[in-house]
């Protein structure tokens, strides 16, 4: 009876360890997703290389909501005061010295954004200074 209950919990155990982390639900061929979110803050400039298929592939994005997206791209590097918007930095700028805000508090880096309504994506663009 022992070694039932040892093999007993030993299976529970690999059964645990063995269990896939579910998917995106969003989908883009030739998308890093590791890549895009290793470079947190653009300051690698991996993302720069990254966010034109996210653009040129917006209509996988729009209508998915705000968790299917942070499960694609992390969490938003900043988020508009109506909530409507989120950014993400694309390349390297003042947010990747010691100082973030220049003297009027904007960033002058390039920034993917994704526009919400009622919770869905209604939009995928980029700001380019």
């Amino acid at each position: 009876m022992f070694i039932h209950l040892i093999f007993f919990i030993s299976s529970i155990a690999s059964q645990s360890n063995n269990k896939v982390r579910q998917a995106c639900p969003i989908k883009i061929d030739n998308f890093d997703m590791a890549s895009w979110k290793a470079d947190s803050l653009g300051c690698q400039r991996k993302r720069l290389g990254l966010y034109m298929l996210l653009i040129d592939n917006k209509k996988k994005i729009i209508n998915h909501s705000r968790a299917d997206v942070e499960c694609l791209l992390g969490i938003a590097n900043s988020v508009s005061s109506t909530h409507r918007s989120e950014f993400y930095y694309l390349e390297s700028g003042i947010q990747c010295t010691p100082l973030k805000k220049d003297k009027d508090g904007l960033v002058d880096a390039a920034q993917l954004v994704i526009s919400y309504r009622d919770g869905k994506v209604v939009d995928v663009s980029a700001i380019i200074p």
